[in-house]
């Protein structure tokens, strides 16, 4: 046998509680609230221990408010600060750049006068090395290498020489 609960077709809907009010129960109740006085305010002193929290609120929202405005001094002094930097940063870096460019100018002029004067040595000590054909096959490849700007270590790995060697050819070459 079956439950004929079971059988019964569900409802849709909110379940009734059993205590829910009509809304002529409820407008009925507030009206007795009104009549007996609940809902009207009577005493508008408030109670000492609220006011004293209102106090101590107003004073807290009053230092809250100089610590901001103090805050915002600092952070605008901050970026005057940072503004001022970067305007000697950038004032600085253009100084720079011209002593850089003055500084490579004048090496530029001391490696002319540098390169003007091994021009001139080297005419006046031409004069005095012996010729080409004077010169042994090892004297002159030395020579010709240092020339091209090789050094004298490398020159004597080249060679198979010491670099002694290399630097007393040189010597007696006038080239060195």
């Amino acid at each position: 046998m079956t439950d004929p609960a079971a059988q019964t077709p569900r409802k849709r809907g909110r379940k009734p509680t059993g205590n829910a009010m009509t809304g002529a129960e409820r407008q009925r109740r507030y009206l007795e609230r009104l009549k007996a006085g609940a809902n009207i305010v009577t005493d508008t002193k408030p109670d000492n221990a609220v006011s004293d929290r209102i106090n101590v609120l107003e004073r807290e929202l009053a230092a809250a408010q100089q610590t901001i405005k103090a805050q915002l001094r600092e952070r605008a002094e901050h970026e005057r600060t940072i503004r001022d930097l970067r305007a000697r940063v950038s004032s600085l870096d253009t100084k720079l750049r011209q002593v850089l460019e003055e500084r490579v100018r004048e090496g530029e002029r001391l490696i002319q006068e540098r390169d003007e004067a091994r021009a001139a040595l080297k005419a006046v000590t031409d004069d005095n090395q012996p010729s080409d054909e004077e010169l042994s096959d090892r004297d002159r490849r030395i020579r010709d290498l240092y020339q091209q700007g090789t050094a004298k270590r490398a020159i004597g790995r080249e060679l198979g020489i010491s670099d002694g060697t290399v630097r007393n050819v040189l010597g007696r070459l006038g080239v060195d």
